[in-house]
């Protein structure tokens, strides 16, 4: 093949890239979603309901590049169990696979709270890009956040923003970009101990057999149902319970703990970890109202 036919190649691979986007905002409660939403959208937005629920549904438009991009602002929570109505919502349209890309808004000045819901995001499997918001008050506290060191550690681009005053904007949309492109990875999951994958690895392929999840989901499910989440797994067979029930056993005979709680610890260490390794903060600083 000559140079010209590895043009035309190049071409007709970009032309295949769909000029749609769907993107989702997700993260704690008080992390500067809604700014950042506006922040893209602008005036392009509107208000409704989730369907079937109370829950607001904010829903906007804007261009990227060759893009015409649907975003929307998820609830904010702090977790994934599903034991609330916004969490059902959040998690529900997160499992749908209807957004190409989630772009996770973690609050600078407390970090380490909010990265462990970015370990759940993790563990889902969804494609990310992590905008570490509100620079400015980070700043402020003599705050330093190594976002190069936590980029590579999570697997996808991590990027410094303030959503109030649009800095970062530009860079956070490249990102968005560089993992929809391919350009970029997504993110890798947290790996837990030995025994805990060892579950997931037999649990994966049994699930597949009795439900109609998508292969995105499987480990993800797999996790749930190690923590006994009664939200996951109605159409898995008793045969996959039981053996999510002697895996449970397991885990606890050989770490000493439930399983849940052994996974939950699993993941505050590695977030706390990750924490101490990127977080620096110059002079002493004392109680804020925040704390």
């Amino acid at each position: 093949m000559g140079c010209c036919d590895d043009k035309q190649q190049t071409a007709d691979a970009g032309s295949a890239v769909s000029d749609k986007l769907t993107i989702a905002l997700a993260g704690n409660p008080n992390c500067g979603k809604s700014a950042l939403f506006n922040a893209f959208t602008g005036i392009r937005q509107r208000t409704g309901n989730w369907p079937g629920v109370t829950v607001d549904r904010k829903q906007g438009y804007f261009q990227l590049d060759s893009h015409t991009v649907t975003a929307y602002d998820l609830p904010g929570i702090y977790s994934l169990d599903a034991s609330s109505i916004d969490e059902e919502v959040t998690r529900d349209y997160l499992l749908s696979r209807d957004a190409d890309i989630i772009v996770n808004v973690v609050d600078a000045a407390n970090l380490e709270r909010n990265l462990y819901f970015t370990a759940q995001l993790l563990e889902m499997g969804v494609p990310l890009v992590v905008a570490v918001n509100m620079m400015d008050v980070a700043r402020k506290r003599n705050i330093d956040i190594d976002t190069d060191t936590l980029s590579k550690d999570l697997g996808c681009p991590v990027i410094p923003i303030v959503a109030t005053t649009g800095e970062g904007i530009n860079a956070l949309k490249q990102g968005i970009l560089d993992v929809v492109s391919g350009k970029q990875a997504g993110g890798f999951r947290l790996a837990h101990d030995e025994v805990v994958e060892q579950a997931i690895a037999e649990l994966m392929p049994m699930i597949s057999n009795c439900t109609s999840a998508r292969k995105e989901t499987l480990h993800w499910m797999a996790l749930k149902l190690l923590e006994d989440d009664g939200n996951v797994g109605s159409e898995c067979t008793r045969d996959v319970h039981a053996a999510a029930g002697q895996w449970r056993t397991a885990i606890q005979e050989r770490t000493g703990e439930d399983a849940d709680i052994h996974i939950a610890d699993s993941r505050f260490s590695h977030v706390h970890t990750l924490a101490q390794t990127i977080i620096s903060q110059r002079g002493k600083v004392g109680k804020t109202i925040t704390d």
